[in-house]
């Protein structure tokens, strides 16, 4: 069984990943 902890570090590391995407984006975009 999947614990919770794991859960939100997985939601997190989700998160993080799409945040540092959108600055690459921003970055290149200027």
């Amino acid at each position: 069984m999947i614990q919770k902890q794991d859960l939100n570090f997985q939601f997190v590391s989700l998160l993080f990943t799409n945040f540092v995407f959108s600055l690459k984006k921003n970055v290149k975009k200027s």
